[in-house]
């Protein structure tokens, strides 16, 4: 149980921060996703925060494991988390087409990049970070 819970605290991280990022672009007419209600935002964020932590995965697989990296540093994952999360708004877009104004993998990256951003700080600001984290991966 405490193995599984490893993995829900930088899930509630993503999904914190892409919801409270979805309200604000929704309420500020920012462009990426339209005012939502309560249920759909709650809703398009966790399809969108499940997309976006598969992505990262599969592309941090793919990227870390061939540099044998021991720890991934800052740069690597914030570069992959921007690109995932631009996908996952691709596919969210596909999916239930009337929650993302994005159209297209360029126009969805600023908010995955932000986004990308928020959930550092917000796992800075709450503790979560490794201490000791590089900018650029350690082998």
């Amino acid at each position: 149980m405490t193995k599984a819970l490893r993995y829900l605290k930088p899930f509630a991280h993503v999904y914190a921060c892409t919801t409270v990022l979805m309200f604000l672009c929704g309420v500020l007419s920012l462009g990426t996703f339209p005012a939502l209600g309560l249920t759909a935002t709650l809703g398009t964020s966790l399809l969108l925060s499940a997309l976006a932590w598969i992505a990262y995965m599969a592309a941090a697989i793919a990227v870390l494991v061939p540099l044998r990296a021991k720890q991934p540093g800052f740069a690597i994952p914030t570069v992959l988390g921007a690109i995932g999360g631009a996908a996952a708004i691709m596919l969210t877009g596909w999916i239930l087409p009337g929650t993302v104004i994005a159209a297209g993998f360029f126009a969805a990256l600023p908010f995955a990049l932000v986004n990308t951003l928020a959930i550092w700080g917000s796992a800075r600001l709450t503790g979560s970070l490794k201490p000791g984290l590089t900018f650029w991966p350690v082998r």
